[in-house]
């Protein structure tokens, strides 16, 4: 006979059964993410004790530059990969962040074997950036909490200046010229009070997004872009 009480043992059962179901298929996904993890620090390490093994300067600097463009993500990036998420995902500043330093890397790095290849990851990564600077998360702001867009905003600045310093890349300056002033303006915009920068908050500066800062603005500068002195004076202090 079918009774209240048996349905709710029927549903109480069902569900142990679910949960049982749910587990075992979260310990099989951890298990194959753990060994995804396992060999990915593995082939690290190996790359590592590689790049260790090389005495050579220039040497290091081509087998660097040549991994940094294998590990290039499918979307073009580099993100920076902190602690810190954003609705789960990478913040966009950290993003953008991450993907300019690389890109400024190899801009810099005096390569001969991979320059090109070096060359088109930069571009690729470039789009990527301009694409996400028009993300509503880069939009400057002064509210006072952990968020990294100034980071995106101080270091696509440097890569920015770093480019048009060049004497390639005339394709590319054409859409990262324009963003230089924005860019400069956005910095300016987020100094905190009594001067410097910060990203975890805006009670105080953090001598490590300053001095990044500064040195982007003074990059600018070199260029023609205004940047008040009274600012650099205040963030030195």
């Amino acid at each position: 006979m079918f009774t209240i009480r048996n349905a709710r043992f029927s549903f109480v059962f069902l569900g142990a059964l679910f949960l049982l179901g749910s587990l075992n298929g979260q310990q099989q996904l951890t298990a194959q993410e753990e060994t995804a993890q396992e060999e990915t620090a593995q082939e690290e390490t190996a790359s590592q004790e590689k790049l260790a093994s090389i005495d050579d300067p220039r040497k290091l600097i081509q087998a660097a530059a040549k991994r940094l463009v294998e590990v290039q993500e499918d979307d073009a990036a580099w993100p920076y990969e902190g602690v810190y998420r954003v609705r789960r995902e990478i913040p966009v500043g950290y993003r953008i962040g991450g993907s300019a330093i690389v890109c400024s890397a190899l801009l810099s790095a005096d390569l001969k074997e991979d320059r090109e290849k070096a060359d088109a990851a930069i571009r690729k990564s470039v789009d990527l950036i301009l694409a996400e600077l028009e993300d509503p998360l880069m939009k400057p702001t002064k509210r006072s909490r952990y968020d990294v867009r100034i980071w995106g905003h101080i270091f696509a600045l440097d890569l920015f200046c770093r480019i048009k310093a060049s004497k390639n890349y005339d394709d590319v300056k054409e859409k990262t010229n324009p963003w230089i002033q924005k860019l400069v303006d956005a910095v300016l915009f987020q100094e905190v009070e009594g001067g410097g920068w910060n990203y975890a908050s805006r009670r105080s500066h953090a001598a490590f997004v300053s001095a990044t800062a500064i040195q982007s603005l003074l990059l600018a500068r070199d260029q023609g872009i205004e940047v008040p002195q009274e600012v650099l004076q205040r963030s030195i202090k």
